[in-house]
């Protein structure tokens, strides 16, 4: 018969297991969970393309065109006409200081374009953004959406069920040292 200690230490464990398996693939690598995803057909070839600091992609053609899409709402729209020359860019930076700690996983096909961001969201998150031009001339985005109140939140949640495993595997020592 498996004592009562032992059954405590055993969740105990388990509870580490789980406790260190969500935190491992949530938090310390969420470049496994995101995913690339396509933007619109250009309407041209592209040679280039830049993510800016206003979250904005620009693509440039063989041609000489440059196109525009914006980050935020690229689900919603197509690419658009863009002469740099003639249009400013609205809207505040989002460039947030500092390196980024993300690493995306590979892109689907071989870049011949790639352009990074760290940008400030809204007042509560920060995103990490990536877009790749591929050879096929197809546009890919990245994004990784952290900080704020949300990271905040997990990460206190992520200590408190440590600190239970820690309370189950002191519980269970002290039973196992006082068993008949």
């Amino acid at each position: 018969m498996v004592s009562r200690a032992n059954r405590v230490l055993t969740v105990a464990v388990t509870w580490f297991v789980i406790v260190g398996g969500c935190y491992f693939f949530t938090l310390a690598r969420p470049e496994n969970v995101e995913t690339w995803e396509q933007l619109p057909t250009l309407p041209e070839r592209a040679t280039s393309i830049e993510l800016n600091s206003f979250g904005y992609v620009h693509a440039y053609t063989e041609g000489g065109s440059s196109y525009t899409i914006y980050l935020y709402s690229w689900k919603d729209e197509q690419w658009a006409s863009y002469d740099p020359d003639k249009e400013g860019v609205y809207g505040e930076p989002c460039d947030v200081p500092g390196g980024s700690q993300f690493t995306p996983p590979a892109p689907p096909g071989e870049a011949i374009s790639r352009s990074s961001a760290d940008c400030f969201a809204s007042a509560e998150n920060q995103f990490h953004a990536e877009a790749v031009l591929l050879e096929t001339n197809e546009v890919w985005v990245w994004t990784h959406l952290y900080g704020g109140v949300g990271d905040a939140i997990t990460n206190l949640l992520v200590l408190a069920a440590g600190a239970l495993g820690v309370v189950l595997l002191l519980i269970g020592g002290v039973m196992k040292l006082f068993e008949k």
